[in-house]
């Protein structure tokens, strides 16, 4: 890899390196954005492609190679198709109301498998796209490029543009850094501020409930992750690997405690081959949260699942407050329903 003499200077131009930034409007948030009108809106869907061309020999080549559907966007590469979220669905005349979905799926995996597996479990549930629920997919998360929920000055969102979803979903796999960010691009954190959104979206009226899967949930944050963490999550961190304290299983079998009202479902978090896992150990750390999963056979220790539940009251009004956490990825959980528990509560 060639290496350039401003390479981790801020506005050092690179040479062959290109990206673009619609205007959103309606302030100029950094000297590359454009201080023209907004034109990308909650409801709105842009698809992309890329031409390159040679002269000698001559010749074209897109980017993706299958445009089909480009124009109707019917089938066209998701990944070169951009939704301004919320969805939006409207009524037949301009005076019409519109309603958003109300659960936002944020995929902080994507295109590491099990994809197919959480929309198969959205449509067990009934659930369409962009009208029961929203996705947000952060794209090359590992690389720590800032683009998570919360880089409300580029491409993701604040607590205000949130405060319509009542229901969030968030797997990260088998991750361990990048995950739920503070901002401070230190340790595991890039510079999206994912802390602040979702606490500022947790915070506002509205009933909230919230469902983390990862193999590092817990152990993958750090700075303000941390505290996020203890305080709305609810969880204690013991340590990064549960297995010695399993048996020394691989795919251990889960089963509810029976502390938890709805939740019913045994399912196997599988860890072995072909990917490995650790799974964090974790436990119930806040004074509102219960072990609402357990590993068998046990009984030990460790939670297979924690589940803080307490109320908020806003302007006189109770608001419920709940977060699950899975120390292992969603889509190593072989659970039949996914999500259902939280799907029927919206």
């Amino acid at each position: 890899m060639t290496s350039y003499p401003g390479d981790g200077i801020a506005g050092w131009i690179r040479p062959n390196r290109y990206f673009f930034d619609l205007p959103d409007g309606p302030v100029t948030l950094a000297a590359y954005e454009s201080a023209e009108a907004a034109l990308f809106f909650p409801g709105d869907q842009l698809r992309y492609y890329l031409i390159g061309s040679t002269i000698n020999p001559m010749g074209t080549a897109t980017l993706p190679a299958d445009t089909a559907g480009f124009s109707s966007g019917t089938g066209y590469n998701r990944i070169f198709t951009v939704y301004g979220l919320p969805s939006l669905t409207c009524g037949a005349t301009d005076t019409d109301p519109c309603t958003q979905p109300s659960i936002l799926f944020w995929n902080d995996q994507p295109d590491r498998g099990g994809n197919d597996e959480w929309m198969q479990a959205f449509g067990q549930n009934a659930m369409v796209l962009h009208q029961q629920y929203d996705t947000y997919r952060t794209n090359g998360p590992s690389s720590l490029i800032s683009n998570g929920l919360g880089s409300a000055s580029a491409h993701g969102a604040s607590a205000g543009q949130l405060a319509g979803y009542n229901c969030l979903l968030y797997d990260a796999a088998n991750l361990a850094s990048g995950l739920i960010s503070d901002g401070s691009s230190t340790g595991p954190n890039d510079k999206g501020n994912d802390v602040a959104a979702l606490t500022g979206w947790m915070g506002q009226a509205g009933n909230r409930y919230a469902a983390y899967w990862g193999d590092n949930i817990a152990n993958g944050l750090g700075g303000g992750g941390v505290t996020f963490r203890s305080n709305v999550m609810g969880v204690q961190l013991v340590g990064d690997n549960v297995r010695p304290s399993i048996g020394n299983q691989t795919a251990p079998e889960v089963a509810p405690t029976g502390t938890v009202t709805g939740f019913a479902t045994y399912f196997i978090a599988y860890g072995g081959c072909l990917s490995i896992n650790l799974f964090d150990n974790i436990n119930p750390g806040a004074a509102s949260a219960n072990k609402a999963h357990a590993f068998l056979p046990g009984p030990f220790t460790p939670s297979a699942s924690v589940y803080n539940a307490r109320q908020d009251t806003i302007s006189g009004t109770p608001y419920d407050r709940v977060n699950v956490t899975f120390p292992y990825p969603g889509l190593f959980a072989k659970l039949g329903l996914r999500g259902k528990w939280f799907i029927g509560r919206r």
